[in-house]
């Protein structure tokens, strides 16, 4: 293998591994909604453990005024055993259109939120995903591909000494 086809052989290399980090990027949260049928403020949606529905999860939705007018407002609840939680506002006297809804979820000893303002169109949910990676961005095939990336570029640098 000549010096041409080493550079051409890790370039490639080196263009699939930046392609999967790019990949890995995509982050962990979904969109979410909060919809206004009649007089109250609907919030529900789902919450995941590392990709599988987390039943039994404490979810603590808050409602807040964006002018800072009202006082934050906060109701509990826990998931069911498919990990779904639902929540009511009333309208009239505690979460308006255009107020900040977050949704803060918890299981052992993970937390993670998740906002979206409130609409009166919109009809996704708010979901949460709870990750028990020390570095999110990496899920189990990227880190083994970065770490036989690495260990190739070690023996074809050491090769061409």
């Amino acid at each position: 293998m000549n010096s041409g086809e080493k550079k051409i052989l890790f370039s490639m290399l080196l263009i699939v591994v930046i392609f999967l980090s790019i990949i890995s990027f995509v982050s962990s949260n979904s969109g979410g909604w909060a919809l206004i049928p009649g007089t109250d403020t609907i919030v529900d949606g789902k919450v995941y453990k590392d990709g599988i529905l987390a039943g039994g999860a404490a979810v603590t939705v808050s409602c807040e005024d964006p002018n800072k007018l009202r006082e934050i407002l906060t109701k509990t609840t826990t998931c069911d055993e498919n990990g779904a939680y639902f929540v009511i506002f009333n309208y009239a006297e505690e979460c308006y259109e255009d107020d900040m809804v977050t949704v803060i979820a918890s299981k052992d000893g993970l937390t993670n939120s998740n906002s979206k303002k409130v609409t009166s169109y919109s009809a996704e949910p708010i979901d949460v995903f709870l990750m028990s990676n020390i570095v999110p961005e990496f899920g189990t095939l990227i880190g083994i591909l970065t770490a036989l990336s690495a260990i190739g570029v070690f023996f074809v640098v050491r090769r061409t000494k």
